[in-house]
């Protein structure tokens, strides 16, 4: 997607006043679109890019809190909003469950406190 942005704005399909500098959102938000159109990706937001950060991070075991800090909110509570479990974090949960379920020792080391799978 960088190198679609850096097109956009050499090709003088959108030119700030200054390089890769805006003054306004909306500026942001057409460079950004332009970029996505440019690349070939059928649908991404900016949105988008702050779910897949914290869920990213999330996934690799990193601190709420520095999430929270990382993302600019004030509550834990809104990071959270943007994560989502991945697709493997749900199959590890499926298959731990499963695992209790069938009466199979699931290996404790391998789990968080709170008994789900790590990421």
């Amino acid at each position: 997607l960088h190198d679609a942005a850096e097109k956009v704005v050499e090709d003088g399909e959108y030119k700030p006043k200054e390089p890769l500098v805006f003054r306004r959102v909306g500026d942001v938000n057409r460079a950004f679109n332009q970029a996505v159109k440019a690349s070939g990706i059928l649908h991404c937001t900016i949105r988008d890019l702050r779910v897949t950060a914290l869920t990213d991070g999330q996934d690799a075991g990193l601190n709420q809190n520095v999430l929270r800090d990382f993302a600019g909110h004030a509550s834990v509570l809104t990071t959270q909003g943007y994560q989502q479990p991945s697709i493997e974090n749900k199959r590890r949960v499926a298959e731990s469950l499963a695992a209790r379920l069938a009466g199979v020792p699931v290996v404790v080391s391998a789990l968080h406190s709170t008994g789900w799978p790590d990421s």
